[in-house]
């Protein structure tokens, strides 16, 4: 008998990404404001470092839906706003939670500046003609980054946080996959099918109506099988390994700068930071996104409010903060 229920896409949904996300920066967050000092003085510097240790996960995840949600928004401009409207209420609540320097901005506005590196890609898509000028505009982006450093002015992850998400803005959309290529060419045979179908029918309209019921017959029979077929190329897909399915040589160029990045930033850190020795190496678990990523099926999945991002930052910020101030 046919089944007609979809079968449930393997992998990690956007949805399951980003409360994985979230719940890694809560993480990270109820251990940055608490602070290692108080952890020290409760003789739980350990604990201090596992939760930072967890909380490098959410920092990729992020980046790769900023990327995510500007390539699928219907409103960019609205999209940008947004992103700024809620940088600009983060940032007391952030300097007061995480900092000692008002200026320390705020990681919305690291992604601002990933958003403005991202119009310019799409400029250059629409019109190859001025590659050098938006090249000249996205040097300027780095170079304002730089100068925002020297005066004072940390933007959050510097270059690093507006790198990595402008790579899996570039990558990870170059190329179908290959789970893709076979359903398209399925659709194609099938509807190249249907047309020979219609044109047939089409060619005996003049016929009896006996002989009409049969062709309309023969059709009902051969939709019969090509959803059969379908089903069976589904079924046949289950079977092969998420991570081959999803297999192109962009995404996988994507994944390699995406590792060296983070290695390139965690030497960054083991250079020119004042640190103990664990704190030397935990910024090399952002690495353990990467894995979570590959194992995305690009399904927006259930229970992901689209506010929820937004609101979770500045609030879950200002409730760690008040109850250190309130309790501590």
């Amino acid at each position: 008998m046919l089944n007609l229920q979809k079968s449930q896409p393997r992998g990690l949904s956007r949805s399951i990404l980003k409360w994985i996300a979230l719940i890694t920066m809560l993480i990270d967050h109820i251990s940055a404001v608490i602070g290692y000092t108080t952890f020290e003085a409760w003789n739980l510097g350990w604990l201090y470092l596992t939760l930072r240790t967890i909380g490098r996960i959410s920092f990729p995840l992020f980046a790769f839906f900023i990327a995510e949600g500007w390539y699928y928004t219907r409103n960019r401009k609205r999209y940008a706003l947004t992103l700024l409207a809620f940088a600009i209420i983060s940032q007391p609540i952030y300097y007061f939670a995480l900092n000692e320097n008002l200026f320390d901005l705020n990681i919305l506005f690291t992604f601002l500046f990933a958003l403005a590196v991202f119009y310019i890609i799409d400029q250059i898509k629409k019109d190859k003609s001025m590659l050098l000028v938006y090249a000249t505009l996205i040097i300027a982006i780095f170079v304002l980054i730089f100068v925002l450093t020297g005066l004072g002015i940390t933007v959050s992850y510097g270059f690093y946080g507006v790198l990595l998400p402008t790579v899996f803005y570039l990558f990870n959309h170059m190329q179908p996959s290959i789970k893709t290529n076979i359903k398209n060419l399925s659709i194609t045979n099938e509807e190249i099918t249907e047309n020979s179908k219609e044109t047939h029918l089409l060619s005996n309209t003049q016929n009896s109506s006996k002989a009409s019921n049969a062709l309309f017959s023969d059709k009902a029979t051969e939709n019969l099988k090509n959803t059969e077929k379908s089903e069976k190329i589904d079924e046949k897909s289950q079977k092969i390994p998420l991570l081959a399915q999803n297999f192109n040589i962009y995404k996988v160029i994507m994944w390699i700068i995406a590792a060296v990045l983070m290695v390139v930033y965690w030497l960054e850190s083991f250079l020119f930071s004042d640190m103990n020795l664990f704190m030397y190496y935990y910024p090399l678990f952002a690495l353990l996104a990467l894995p979570l990523l590959m194992l995305y099926n690009g399904q927006k999945g259930k229970n992901s409010p689209k506010w929820l991002f937004y609101i979770f930052y500045p609030a879950h910020l200002l409730i760690i903060y008040l109850f250190v101030l309130l309790l501590l």
